[in-house]
């Protein structure tokens, strides 16, 4: 899995740069400009869900490999939500 146990910093097309961490039991924990959020993740029909407290994302979208050194992660419509490193 690319991000189970890991901490990502990722570009949000809407928010900035985010900090990302997918922790190993499903919890998730974000910092964006000052702010922080929490709440679960999990993979479910090839799709990484997320679901934040208070942050606007709730829904599964594509995790995709751009090139060998970058993912994304696609909006349940399909636009970009994120891009992060691979590794």
């Amino acid at each position: 899995m690319l991000i189970k146990g890991k901490a990502r910093q990722t570009q949000n097309t809407t928010f900035g740069t985010a900090s990302l961490d997918f922790r190993a039991d499903g919890s998730l924990y974000g910092r964006n400009q000052g702010q922080s959020d929490s709440g679960t993740w999990e993979v479910k029909d090839g799709k990484l869900c997320l679901k934040w407290r208070r942050w606007d994302y709730e829904g599964c979208g594509a995790l995709q490999r751009i090139d060998g050194k970058r993912v994304q992660h696609l909006w349940p419509d399909g636009r970009v939500h994120f891009i992060a490193a691979a590794y």
